[in-house]
């Protein structure tokens, strides 16, 4: 999607962005509205009256499926229904490879990819851990710390690795 904070960039912005694809759905806050045109979509645009930030994408088809990635692995997903109704979902090792590959060409540790149809309609590199934890039973933070931690170990390795070649250098040079 396209992210706008300040709301009068997020009229400028509207006006410069040239949709391909009508209809587009515009979320503030919790409330979504559908903009079938770029008229509407600035006329939905200037009924925003709080500080809440604006997202617009494309129109999808449900259900969703939101996945959790760590490293390039996906840990957890979710189905989400029209009405926000979430669900653990399933997904073949193809398109839980197609996942990770988005986050880790971010230059993410993890994230979440929202897919309709196969096709991918959001990235977040903040998604909600509790929400997957809950309703996959998988402890997400626990798997990060240890990601994270083994990646750590790996880089500290390299890191001590070159400073006693240089050691080894240095010490040969004095």
């Amino acid at each position: 999607g396209y992210y706008t904070i300040d709301f009068s960039y997020a009229l400028n912005y509207a006006s410069s962005l040239k949709f391909r694809d009508f209809p587009v759905e515009v979320k503030i806050g919790k409330h979504v509205l559908r903009a079938d045109n770029e008229r509407q979509l600035k006329g939905v645009l200037s009924l925003r009256k709080s500080s809440k930030g604006i997202r617009i994408m494309p129109v999808v088809k449900y259900p969703l499926i939101e996945a959790v990635v760590v490293g390039n692995r996906v840990v957890a997903a979710l189905s989400i229904d029209e009405k926000n109704k979430t669900t653990k979902a399933t997904m073949n090792s193809k398109l839980k490879e197609h996942i990770g590959r988005a986050i880790e060409f971010l230059g993410s540790d993890y994230g979440s990819v929202t897919l309709s149809e196969n096709n991918i309609v959001d990235v977040s590199l903040s998604p909600n851990f509790a929400l997957f934890e809950k309703k996959c039973r998988v402890d997400v933070s626990r798997i990060l710390l240890e990601y994270l931690k083994k990646k750590t170990e790996r880089n500290m390795s390299v890191i001590e690795g070159l400073f006693a070649s240089l050691h080894g250098i240095i010490g040969r040079v004095t």
